[in-house]
């Protein structure tokens, strides 16, 4: 989990300096230095933590550069800066990928070798004003080293342990959107920019290929397409974190051809012309189909046609997300046509999304899909839905549903009442639909003047 902001200004108070913007810590048998990749930037404009790991051993050592992000919700680079605004921590507690990238791999960094990594500048805050800001970094790192004779693929358990600490200043300037417009577009062009490898090298005329040679050329040839490779994705992360307007058709064009953050780009922009691109994402026409579909990564065993379609429907599914996070209720009856959908994943996604444009709007359509929905997965759907509409009038409709003659549906009403009222009735009163109708329908008659109803973040966050 995340260090709190009250543990790292603790941190911070240890320092009895000021360190330098690059400021390094020796541990073991690595060096870790972090800066940031610009110390003065626009309002709004993203901004990178350089992470230079170098080797001081005599051994090669093979470093996890992003420390089980999933598993024990540790993120490999820590970011805290005190005097922003709060961000949304909610959102960052369901979403353990925040504050630095959980994808990169491992590396392997020979006797005084440096490896860099390049994270983006965010995490559980918000800067709203221009001004002086300290920045501070914690970057936790796992090594191990690497037997002389193991290739690069084979797993190596990384047991010893380190922890680099810095504190940078950050001049934040007052908004300018057109030198910001300028400067993403510029941003745009090193995030699609071809990977480029050395040439292939060649013997000597007449002479055979050293083939030990050959296998280190194509062994640091693909170590270096893979840090192209995380260096580019690492600026896309940061356009699509800090997207600026009137970038709209750079991320739609991401979005189509499959460059990972164009919807997470148009998500945070939420201008109209965003919300209409990512509309049209989440039902597609036929032209959007066929550009899209030519873009399209075929794999595995399926038919190329059925591996297509399971792609878009994938791609829509996130669109649908996205849509209903932008909270533009212009577009409820599209959502509402899409869960009439052919295709179960488009219909669940929407019905279980529904519930984020509040529950006074969507409550009718949902009850009515509760009752009359034709598949049973669409009508638990729907009941799970009411119960994360944050809306009290859900409450009654969800005590009527407990008593459905399908057993699935009374169960997820009473799971929908339990994550909207955070009310649990007694273990005795749910031995039968009809005890537990009665037992819910006593507490609503008790409390309905001053019961509360929860929203799913406060679920989540109290679920932890």
């Amino acid at each position: 989990m995340k260090a709190s902001r009250g543990s790292l200004r603790a941190l911070a108070a240890t320092f009895l300096v000021q360190l330098a913007p690059n400021a390094c810590f020796a541990q073991q048998a690595l060096d870790v230095q972090m800066q940031l990749t610009k110390s003065t930037i626009l309002l709004g404009e993203p901004d990178w933590v350089s992470v230079k790991i170098t080797n001081r051993s005599n051994q090669s050592l093979r470093v996890d550069t992003s420390p089980a992000c999933f598993i024990t919700g540790s993120k490999p680079l820590h970011v805290e800066i005190p005097a922003a605004e709060p961000g949304d921590e909610q959102a960052a507690l369901c979403n353990q990928g925040r504050g630095g990238d959980c994808y990169s791999t491992s590396a392997d960094i020979a006797p005084g070798e440096t490896y860099t990594l390049q994270y983006v500048l965010d995490g559980d805050f918000r800067i709203t004003h221009a001004g002086t800001y300290s920045v501070m970094l914690e970057k936790p790192t796992r090594y191990a080293p690497v037997p002389p004779s193991a290739p690069p693929s084979q797993s190596t358990p990384l047991n010893d342990r380190q922890t680099a600490r810095a504190q940078i200043t950050l001049e934040v300037l007052p908004a300018n959107a057109d030198k910001l417009l300028g400067i993403e577009r510029s941003l745009v062009q090193e995030a699609t920019a071809p990977i480029v490898d050395p040439p292939f090298p060649q013997p000597p005329k007449n002479q055979p290929y050293d083939v030990d040679a050959l296998r280190r050329f194509t062994y640091e040839q693909r170590k270096s397409d893979v840090q192209q490779v995380e260096e580019r994705g690492s600026i896309a992360e940061g356009l699509a974190e800090f997207p600026a307007a009137g970038m709209e058709s750079v991320f739609d064009q991401w979005m189509i051809t499959g460059f990972g953050y164009g919807l997470q780009a148009l998500m945070k922009l939420n201008t109209p012309e965003a919300r209409k691109l990512v509309a049209e994402a989440a039902d597609p026409s036929d032209d959007l189909y066929l550009r899209w579909s030519q873009h399209v990564h075929v794999g595995g065993n399926l038919p190329v046609e059925a591996t297509t379609q399971q792609e878009l429907a994938n791609w829509q599914v996130a669109a649908i997300f996205r849509l209903l996070t932008m909270g533009d209720k212009s577009y409820l009856p599209l959502l509402e046509k899409l869960t009439a959908d052919n295709r179960p994943e488009i219909r669940g996604a929407t019905i279980r999304g529904l519930c984020q444009f509040g529950g006074d709007e969507v409550l009718p359509f949902l009850s009515g899909l509760a009752s009359s929905a034709a598949t049973m997965p669409d009508r638990q759907d729907a009941i799970l839905s009411m119960g994360e509409t944050a809306s009290l009038k859900a409450v009654p409709l969800l005590i009527d549903l407990l008593t459905s003659p399908y057993s699935d549906e009374s169960e997820a009403a009473s799971y929908a009442l339990l994550k909207l009222t955070h009310h649990q009735i007694a273990t005795a009163d749910q031995s039968t639909p009809l005890k537990s109708q009665a037992a819910w329908q006593d507490w609503w008659t008790r409390n309905q003047h001053t019961a509360r109803a929860f929203a799913p973040g406060e679920a989540c966050a109290s679920s932890r």
